[in-house]
C-alpha cells in the first residue's frame, strides 16, 4: 500500500523564494523513502509526498513542514525583523 500526502502552503510574497529553498531537497529524497513532488500554484507552494508506509510519510512531511518553517522565519527574520512565533513550551 502507498501512502500520499498533498500539502499546500500559500505564503504571500515569501512561497517563490520558500519555493526555491526546498528545491535542492525535493530532488535529494529516493525512493527508498519516499517520493517529493514540489510545485508553485496561485502563489503557493505545493508539496505532493508518497511514501510506501505511514511512518515514512509522517517522517518526510515532518521534515519539509521545519524546512519551510526554517525559511520562513530566516526571511522575515532578515528583512522584516520577526519570523513565525514559536509557541511551543521552553
Amino acid at each position: 500500500m502507498r501512502y500520499r500526502a498533498k500539502l499546500r502552503f500559500c505564503l504571500g510574497e515569501d512561497s517563490e523564494t520558500v519555493y526555491r529553498s526546498l528545491e535542492a531537497e525535493a530532488r535529494q529524497r529516493g525512493p527508498a523513502k519516499g517520493v517529493v513532488r514540489l510545485s508553485m500554484d496561485g502563489g503557493c507552494v505545493g508539496l505532493d509526498i508518497e511514501a510506501r508506509d505511514l511512518a515514512g510519510l509522517r517522517a518526510i512531511a515532518n521534515s519539509f513542514i521545519l524546512l519551510i518553517h526554517a525559511s520562513v522565519s530566516a526571511i522575515r527574520g532578515s528583512y522584516r525583523g520577526g519570523g513565525l512565533k514559536d509557541k511551543s513550551p521552553h
